[in-house]
């Protein structure tokens, strides 16, 4: 979910310890999904968006998580994207 918060800030330590965050689990990159698009920005890239999982051990394996809407609609407008974050997609087996 759009969760407003990046994974490295305070607010964060609010999250249940039962709900496990897919992307740090099967990368080892930021997965940042709010980027600054203009160089001008100041603000920096954050993982707002994530996939948060919370099953009994075992019974679901994430597959994969991968970054979706990242490149422009239209390559003759390249700043139009689907969105101002990046979503996520994840692939989840039942065990």
């Amino acid at each position: 979910g759009d969760l407003n918060f990046c994974s490295t800030w305070d607010e964060n330590q609010a999250l249940r310890d039962n709900y496990v965050d897919l992307w740090p689990l099967l990368h080892v990159d930021p997965g940042f999904t709010l980027v600054p698009r203009e160089p001008s920005t100041t603000w920096p890239a954050v993982r707002f968006d994530r996939i948060l999982v919370k099953s009994p051990p075992g019974a679901l394996k994430a597959k994969e998580i991968r970054l979706i809407g990242t490149s422009p609609l239209d390559p003759a407008r390249p700043t139009l994207y689907p969105s101002d974050h990046f979503g996520l997609r994840t692939e989840l087996r039942l065990t």
